[in-house]
């Protein structure tokens, strides 16, 4: 219901509850799923940056598409949904089955790989265009946002720290079967509490299409790249940047920098953890002083706590959990502020009938982010010749420790000189507006 009422906790719970199966496939599909292929099947970090890099670039293609066919046909939101849960499951039991021996494991990798990926974007979009469209308030678009991001942030939670306890059981192929099994559950949970939520309490777009009775559905993607959001989109693509480096490269850096693989469930569980813990600060602090300067804000305690990964030697186990914990902090507002913000744009200019290829912007960033990360981070490892679980040279765990660390720093850093200066010229016009209005003149903000 797009008004002014508060959404109900009922109607939050069943529209956010599914970020949590999605959140619990995501983790796997960019971080454990190479690390898989790699250790246990034996595909090179080479070989699994290219294909990473390849799908992007695939994605690059197919996400503009989702989002304009999700526009489109928002009238089958239900059948789109269904079927994005369809292909995320499918694609997720591949890659956790693992490949036939008749097949190559990297068809096997890049095929699986592809289908999950559909359907993680086709589900994606839509989740974050109806949270964004669902309210007109801009505080409670933000509380919209959170209730999904902490969902998001219990899947990662529980992703994080099963692979490791079923590892201490079961072989590889068996732990990641049985993670299936629990991924499957919680999508056949999740799915029909969210078809009911759209069916019942989701109505955004009925408004906004009886406002306009023959909306203009239009590719539209070039027109978003290059309009007004182009700037916002850069930050959001630098901030996802800056996280996918140490995102791709945790598994590396505990186990074969730190030598500490027995605790890299721990290690997750506790960022993870201090994320979600501090989700309604980050809500707070944004209704008081914006949702630009709160992500400023966030961004500005991730390289403080951060950037100490940099100067960590082997065994520096309760030093990297303490890193852990403070850049953990910053996680919230990096989940929940930029949806919450692109919603607001969206209604600014009235572009509601092109809310999902909106979102299917913000949703391919991350995507090309870790794509770029992953195969820009194993390229470069590689050439330096380091090798997961052997023995490596000084040098090839340094050229990790810069990958992982200082590379995230300095892209988050110009991120915040970019958003700093975008707030200074949105100052700079609303002042410039506000002295013509004073004038005579037309007021255009």
């Amino acid at each position: 219901m797009n008004d002014a009422s508060t959404p109900k906790k009922i109607a939050l719970f069943q529209y956010s509850f599914i970020a949590l199966p999605l959140a619990f496939a995501g983790l796997p599909l960019y971080m454990h799923m190479p690390d898989y292929y790699t250790r246990e099947i034996g595909l090179s970090v080479g070989v699994i940056g290219t294909i990473l890099l390849l799908i992007r670039a695939f994605d690059a293609i197919q996400d503009p598409i989702l989002g304009y066919l999700s526009d489109r046909f928002h009238a089958q939101r239900h059948k789109l949904i269904v079927l994005a849960v369809f292909l995320l499951s499918i694609g997720i039991c591949a890659l956790c089955a693992g490949p036939y021996a008749s097949i190559s494991a990297a068809l096997w990798f890049a095929l699986a790989m592809v289908v999950a990926s559909t359907g993680f974007s086709l589900l994606t979009i839509n989740l974050n265009m109806v949270g964004g469209l669902w309210h007109d308030d801009h505080n409670q678009r933000t509380r919209i946002s959170a209730w999904r991001e902490f969902f998001s942030l219990i899947g990662l939670l529980c992703a994080a720290i099963l692979p490791p306890l079923l590892l201490l059981s079961f072989s590889a192929n068996i732990s990641f079967l049985l993670f299936f099994g629990l991924f499957a559950l919680l999508m056949a949970i999740s799915t029909p509490l969210f078809l009911r939520f759209l069916t019942y309490s989701y109505d955004a777009l009925d408004h906004q299409f009886e406002r306009n009775k023959k909306p203009q559905f239009k590719f539209a993607l070039w027109s978003i790249l290059k309009g007004h959001m182009r700037g916002f989109f850069f930050v959001c693509f630098l901030a996802h940047l800056a996280a996918a480096f140490p995102a791709v490269l945790f598994l590396f850096f505990v186990q074969d920098y730190l030598q500490a693989q027995q605790y890299s469930g721990l290690f997750l569980f506790i960022y993870f953890l201090s994320g979600a813990a501090l989700m309604a600060v980050w809500v707070k602090l944004s209704a008081q002083i914006g949702k630009e300067t709160a992500w400023i804000i966030s961004m500005l305690l991730s390289i403080i706590s951060f950037i100490g990964a940099l100067f960590l030697n082997e065994g520096d186990f309760i030093a990297f959990g303490i890193i852990c914990l403070l850049s953990g902090t910053a996680l919230g507002a990096d989940l929940a502020l930029p949806p919450a913000l692109l919603a607001d744009k969206i209604s600014n200019v009235q572009k509601q009938s092109e809310a999902n290829q909106h979102y299917a912007v913000l949703a391919f960033i991350p995507k090309m982010s870790l794509a770029l990360a992953s195969g820009i981070a194993f390229i470069t490892l590689g050439y330096f010749g380091f090798s997961a679980g052997a023995e490596n040279t000084v040098s090839s765990l340094q050229v990790l420790a810069l990958c992982y660390a200082l590379v995230p720093c300095i892209i988050k850093f110009v991120a915040i000189i970019f958003l700093w200066r975008s707030i200074q010229n949105k100052g700079e016009h609303h002042e410039n507006n506000e002295r013509s209005s004073a004038d005579g003149h037309i007021k255009f903000s």
